[in-house]
C-alpha cells in the first residue's frame, strides 16, 4: 500500500479566514446570520479540498478530502490499462480542486508529476500531488 498528503497551503488559510469572518460577523450580528451563509459555505468547500490523501491499495486508487472524509473518489486497478506521468499545472485541469467531467476527472492542488492512468470506459484520471 501507498499513502501520500497534499495540501494547498492558500486554500487552507482562505478556509480560515472565511470561517473567522463569518465567526465574527454573526457575533456581531446575530440577527442577520443567514445573510454571512456564504462565507461559512466558502470556508466548507476551501478547507474541504484544500487537503487530500491518495491511497493505492492492491484493489484501487482512492482520493480523499483529508478535512471532509467522505467527500472521496475511488478508482479500481481493475479499470487502470497503463500507467504513466506527466507534468500538469492546475490550469490544465481545469482550476485547482476536485474536477468531474465527461470521460476525466482530476484532483490538482500543486503543479508537478501527474500519473494521466489510461483507463478503460471510464475515462482518463489525473492526480497532482
Amino acid at each position: 500500500m501507498w499513502s501520500n498528503r497534499v495540501a494547498a497551503p492558500w486554500m487552507l488559510i482562505s478556509g480560515g479566514v472565511c470561517a473567522t469572518g463569518f465567526l465574527v460577523l454573526t457575533a456581531l450580528f446575530s440577527d442577520r446570520w443567514v445573510q454571512f451563509l456564504a462565507a461559512l459555505v466558502g470556508a466548507l468547500a476551501l478547507l474541504g479540498i484544500g487537503a487530500v490523501e491518495v491511497t493505492v491499495n492492491s484493489r484501487e486508487v482512492t482520493v480523499r478530502s483529508v478535512a471532509l472524509p467522505p467527500l472521496r473518489r475511488r478508482l479500481p486497478l481493475t479499470r487502470i490499462t497503463g500507467a504513466s506521468s506527466k507534468h500538469a499545472r492546475p490550469v490544465q485541469l481545469g482550476g485547482w480542486g476536485y474536477r468531474w467531467l465527461p470521460r476525466r476527472s482530476a484532483v490538482s492542488l500543486r503543479a508537478g508529476d501527474a500519473p494521466p492512468g489510461p483507463c478503460g470506459p471510464g475515462g482518463t484520471p489525473s492526480y497532482s500531488s
